[in-house]
């Protein structure tokens, strides 16, 4: 299946490395470590490796470093089947979570128990692989989902929703 999303990631400062190729820079987000450049094929983004965390469940997150390990990056993902990066030079497939055998078998597998808590809007990325795709969630992911979802406070989304 051809994909809709490519993302580019560069192991360390993506923004710096386009400068330093002499890239023609469209924008820059130096907060997120990104870059849109113009190519003869047309604009691409480009991600600098990043951690994050989520301050509060929900919450977006906080960039705690820009240029970490991809190893480091690609943790942030959220189903194993996103945290999958290929090599432009080598093409080699860097593979750290089993996102390739995920993919084969239609599994969603989320990469930690806290997940969902992080981020909520996972669950609806979820339902978008699992009909586009016909994936199906793994069985501790779906217990992960479910017990996210029978523990949310209504009281406070109403609140909120007013």
């Amino acid at each position: 299946i051809k994909s809709l999303d490519i993302d580019y990631t560069y192991e360390g400062d993506a923004i710096e490395f386009a400068k330093e190729k002499g890239l023609n820079i469209i924008k820059t987000n130096p907060d997120f470590g990104t870059v849109r450049v113009l190519t003869s094929t047309g604009e691409i983004d480009i991600a600098s490796t990043r951690l994050e965390i989520y301050p509060k469940a929900g919450h977006l997150p906080v960039i705690q470093r820009i240029a970490c390990s991809l190893e480091e990056d690609l943790k942030r993902r959220d189903f194993t089947i996103n945290a999958l990066a290929k090599n432009t030079l080598t093409g080699e497939i860097v593979d750290v979570f089993g996102g390739l055998d995920d993919i084969k078998n239609k599994k969603l597998k989320v990469l930690h128990e806290k997940s969902f808590i992080e981020d909520p809007s996972r669950i609806l990325r979820g339902f978008k692989f699992a009909i586009r795709l016909g994936f199906e969630l793994e069985k501790n992911t779906e217990i992960l989902e479910r017990d996210y979802l029978e523990n949310i406070n209504y009281d406070i989304i109403r609140r909120y929703a007013k």
